[in-house]
């Protein structure tokens, strides 16, 4: 559940996109470590990726979903940001600040689903064209259909999950995204000569290896554009940044999403799973659909030029390429079917947090009439965005608040120390003499 709410469809695109483009720049590359071309370049690609899709950025869910379940379910306080952050504010400013907290999760979870369904709505408009479907024919405007159908389908069938509760309709939609996600990458690997399981713990070493050095690097770049150090300034801008400030945001759903459904388990339990299996996932996706994308573009005889084809279409590419029609076909169709549950399992997911957000976060009093008047508002808007073309000003707008939430994730995280320092620090009173 933790990693079907946390990436969306997203990863889809990106897990192919996103190392083919490391393959032809990544900061190796700059610095000369590596070269275009050999081997040790497609472990770089793979490094990189890693590192945006890796341990860190999960762990910002992590921690801001620990400090709000060790709020809730060790100390028996409401579920929320102001009550999290309780042990730096005091109860005082704590309670003084809630509603303004709650309106700040509510308007970045809108914010993020809005993003999500956005996306979500041109990767089906690219499914149904390789699938030789030619929305074009339709009886309608299919500028103003197929956002329609993608937003209805999408929206009722998360407020069904909802309705079923997390320990059954999410629960399932996530099992249904992990077993497509196991048939497509075992189809990709199975139809190439690529040696996915090598690859993929090669390059986790190079990853674990290179981690303390690949996250506190920061570039600066100097007067010359073509100098290594500007080269490398603008690589970490076009993507490590992008990165942080897309996952930045997501967190205040996310982690509000994992503590929701964390009860009864350790920090232990809670840190392992919430960094490392999801970690884990991402890690497949890169190395075994991105890995078979470089090796498809290194290889001359497979007549497949991916360079031309858009980011988000890639994967549909070396699906069309790799099988015959019928097999072709069919696993088209499964991509399909895997963009549609990756959107209703995190769509359903933030509007279950949104619902009990709604409700002070107490968990009893959210109502299916809550998260059915939240799907109602998220469903128009989402119309509206795609009607007037508004996507890419959306986009601009969360990555903005990536500073405020940023700031948020620290506090959150400061709090969560100190609350478990005060806890282990209390002593019993002394008793009368």
């Amino acid at each position: 559940m933790l990693y079907g709410a946390g990436v969306s469809a997203a990863l889809i695109n990106w897990s192919v996109a996103e190392p083919l483009h490391f393959l032809q720049e990544n900061p190796d590359n700059i610095l000369g470590t590596a070269t275009i071309g050999t081997a040790e370049n497609f472990r770089m690609a793979l490094k990189w990726a890693f590192v945006h899709w890796g341990i860190s950025a999960w762990a910002c869910y992590a921690i801001t979903g620990l400090g709000l379940a060790f709020t809730c379910y060790r100390q028996g306080k409401p579920l929320g940001i102001s009550t999290a952050l309780t042990p730096i504010l005091g109860n005082t400013w704590a309670q003084a600040s809630g509603g303004f907290l709650n309106i700040i999760t509510l308007v970045v979870g809108m914010l993020c689903l809005w993003n999500i369904l956005s996306l979500g709505i041109e990767q089906v408009r690219s499914n149904f064209l390789w699938l030789g479907m030619n929305t074009a024919t339709l009886p309608v405007d299919p500028a103003a259909f197929v956002p329609l159908v993608v937003v209805i389908v999408v929206v009722v069938s998360s407020v069904a999950c909802i309705s079923s509760g997390p320990a059954r309709g999410i629960k399932w939609m996530s099992i249904i995204n992990v077993a497509l996600s196991a048939i497509l990458l075992v189809s990709l690997l199975g139809a190439t000569s690529f040696s996915g399981l090598t690859i993929f713990f090669v390059c986790l070493t190079d990853y674990f290896v290179a981690l303390p050095v690949l996250l506190t690097s920061v570039w600066r770049g100097n007067d010359l554009p073509a100098s290594v150090p500007s080269q490398l300034q603008n690589w970490q801008q076009q993507w490590s940044f992008f990165h942080w400030t897309w996952w930045i945001p997501f967190t205040v759903f996310i982690g509000y999403f994992m503590a929701r459904i964390s009860r009864g388990r350790t920090v232990r339990e809670f840190v392992l799973a919430a960094m490392l299996a999801p970690a884990f996932m991402c890690f497949s996706w890169l190395a075994w659909a991105g890995g078979t994308g470089m090796q498809l573009e290194t290889t001359a005889v497979r007549g497949i030029e991916l360079g031309s084809v858009a980011d988000a279409d890639k994967l549909l590419a070396i699906i069309q390429h790799l099988f015959t029609p019928i097999p072709s076909i069919f696993l088209l169709a499964l991509t399909f079917c895997l963009i549609g549950t990756y959107m209703i399992t995190s769509v359903a997911s933030a509007l279950f947090v949104i619902g009990s957000v709604s409700a002070s976060g107490e968990v009893a009093r959210s109502t299916r009439s809550q998260f059915m008047l939240w799907a109602v508002v998220l469903a128009a808007v989402t119309l509206c965005i795609d009607y007037f073309s508004a996507a890419a000003a959306l986009q601009v707008i969360m990555c903005l608040s990536a500073v405020p939430v940023s700031l948020l994730v620290a506090l959150l995280c400061g709090s969560f120390i100190k609350g478990v320092y005060m806890e282990l620090g209390a002593k019993p009173a002394r008793p009368p003499l």
